[in-house]
């Protein structure tokens, strides 16, 4: 599979054949990203879980010395595992990653409005040179051919 980067996102209005036939390729690269990350959270979601029910009834069997346990106390002493602290700071990065891929893929999803769109441009003769001037008769008509067309 073909590596892509932020960079590909960005639309050229002058190969929209291009940016067409590549934007399905785009859009799966980053959708299995955003799976591959998302697997990934659960997974540390779940051994964060794990790792805090067994801390916690460690620390119920095990009491510290010199500690009165109290829920308040446990709870303190379970945030504050170092094994527990690094879990959720994987955890934050993972969860940064996936709102990255989110908005990546939410980009891909304009990006493919935005290519329909200068593709009707084009059809309707956005783009050819004598549209260009100041001829506000060929930009009425192309006018009237979008409002047409959105009917």
């Amino acid at each position: 599979m073909e590596e892509y980067t932020i960079e590909d996102l960005k639309l050229n209005k002058f190969k929209l054949d291009e940016e067409a036939s590549k934007q399905s390729s785009l859009y799966q690269y980053f959708t299995d990203k955003l799976t591959e990350v998302r697997a990934l959270k659960d997974e540390i979601s779940l051994k964060l879980e794990e790792k805090l029910a067994e801390v916690e009834l460690n620390i119920r069997n095990n009491p510290p010395d010199g500690l009165k346990i109290t829920e308040s106390v446990i709870q303190a002493l379970v945030v504050n595992n170092e094994e527990i602290k690094e879990l959720r700071k994987r955890l934050n990065e993972i969860k940064k990653q996936n709102y990255e891929l989110e908005g990546i893929v939410n980009s891909l999803d304009q990006k493919k409005s935005m290519i329909k769109v200068l593709i009707e441009l084009y059809i309707v003769g956005y783009y050819r040179a004598d549209n260009f001037s100041n001829d506000n008769k060929v930009q009425d008509e192309i006018r009237k051919k979008l409002n047409k067309k959105e009917e």
